[in-house]
């Protein structure tokens, strides 16, 4: 029996260094300068973590890397290989998790670079898998309105419902407010969104929309 015990000790003692190796490759990919992230995910699919809080940042830091002004001005090639490494260990991680929001929204990102026709449906997943969760919600709202015309009627419906879940409060409404005065092709449909407020709202929204409109004027 004691050696019964002390194998399984080191059973245990493997797997949890393995999982704890595991997180922190994951770990490293993810923390360094914003170039060195981009290059990094350009030459191969970042680990898939374990942990809740590993799938997390991990799956975060892939979608700001896919929607940075600095991976624009990168080569294409180097472009397609970070889109195509994060869906990678998205799909992997989705293998295990399939409830993995962040998941689905960085396939989400990839669909939207490579214009492929499953934009709305891993949109609708992200949105399904967490409806309401703050940063999650703002960032499908960002990514919906800067590939608007790639949506489809159902894919509309859903940005337009996580639109109006961020203008119930004011720090999304300041999210919304933002789109509004950068991208003047989605002014339209975000007015007839704030149209359907109580009175209060709109014109706080208002509000932000000409302190963000005097900032950039000033800027």
């Amino acid at each position: 029996m004691r050696y019964v015990l002390a194998s399984a000790a080191i059973i245990i003692a493997l797997a949890a260094a393995l999982g704890f190796q595991r997180e922190y490759a994951a770990s490293l990919t993810v923390r360094d300068t914003e170039f060195r992230v981009i290059e990094k995910l350009a030459e191969a699919a970042p680990t898939a973590p374990r942990s809740w809080r590993g799938i997390r940042n991990v799956m975060l830091a892939c979608y700001d890397t896919q929607m940075s002004i600095a991976l624009q001005f990168q080569p294409v090639d180097r472009r397609s290989a970070v889109h195509a490494n994060c869906a990678g260990t998205a799909n992997s991680i989705l293998s295990s998790a399939p409830t993995t929001s962040a998941a689905h929204l960085v396939l989400a990102a990839s669909a939207a670079y490579f214009e492929d026709s499953g934009f709305s449906m891993h949109l609708a997943h992200a949105q399904a898998t967490a409806p309401r969760e703050g940063w999650l919600v703002a960032r499908r709202h960002a990514l919906g309105a800067g590939k608007y015309t790639l949506l489809d009627a159902t894919g509309r419906a859903l940005w337009a419902k996580d639109t109006g879940v961020l203008l119930e409060e004011r720090w999304g409404q300041l999210v919304v407010a933002d789109t509004f005065v950068a991208q003047t092709d989605m002014r339209q449909i975000i007015e007839a969104l704030v149209e359907t407020l109580p009175n209060e709202d709109q014109r706080r929204f208002v509000a932000l929309v000409r302190e963000k409109t005097l900032a950039r004027q000033a800027y």
